[in-house]
């Protein structure tokens, strides 16, 4: 029996659709990777990634505030929350460079733009990452739509995309390991 394509959803930034398309990716992931819009304009894919991450930056600053009973430090939480956000930003800008290269090195498809694109809605989990109990799945869960949008943009087999992201993950972790730095946590707001 021929397999039915999934119907199209909305990538929106708006929070509804937002947390819809959170739920819906947790209970169909690979619906969910396959529907991964590669392709398109930068600023979509830059507001949707910057709307999950401020949406986890809430999730933080709300979670410190019930655990230390202290709205004092709400002030400093978010103008420290805002500057891990650009950085993060900034982080995704420049894997997104990397793994274009890569998978130019392994004769892949896609433009930058589609490869920034797969990076940015493979992150829509990222909205939960303020839950400590849940963030390696979630870290697991999109690492699985990277695949399998890396996969579909650039026209090449999984393996592929499995080489092309694990080499850059495995160059960073061992420069962390050769300098000393291996405990640095950027999936926390320090407080």
């Amino acid at each position: 029996m021929p397999q039915s394509k999934p119907k199209p959803i909305s990538f929106s930034p708006a929070l509804p659709q937002l947390f819809g398309l959170f739920w819906y990716s947790l209970k169909h992931p690979r619906r969910y990777a396959d529907l991964i819009p590669f392709k398109g304009g930068f600023v979509e894919g830059s507001i949707f990634l910057l709307t999950c991450l401020a949406l986890d930056l809430v999730g933080r600053i709300i979670l410190h505030t019930i655990v230390t009973h202290d709205p004092v430090t709400i002030f400093q939480g978010t103008t420290e929350g805002l500057i891990t956000l650009i950085i993060i930003y900034l982080l995704y800008l420049v894997t997104s460079l990397v793994l274009f290269f890569l998978s130019k090195l392994i004769r892949g498809q896609a433009a930058w733009i589609n490869i920034f694109r797969c990076l940015a809605y493979s992150s829509v989990v990222v909205i939960g990452f303020w839950l400590p109990i849940l963030r390696l799945v979630l870290i697991l869960y999109s690492l699985y739509f990277l695949l399998i949008s890396l996969s579909r943009s650039n026209d090449y087999p999984i393996t592929m995309a499995i080489f092309t992201v694990l080499t850059p993950i495995l160059a960073v972790g061992l420069v962390l390991a050769i300098l000393g730095l291996w405990d640095l946590n950027l999936l926390t707001i320090s407080w």
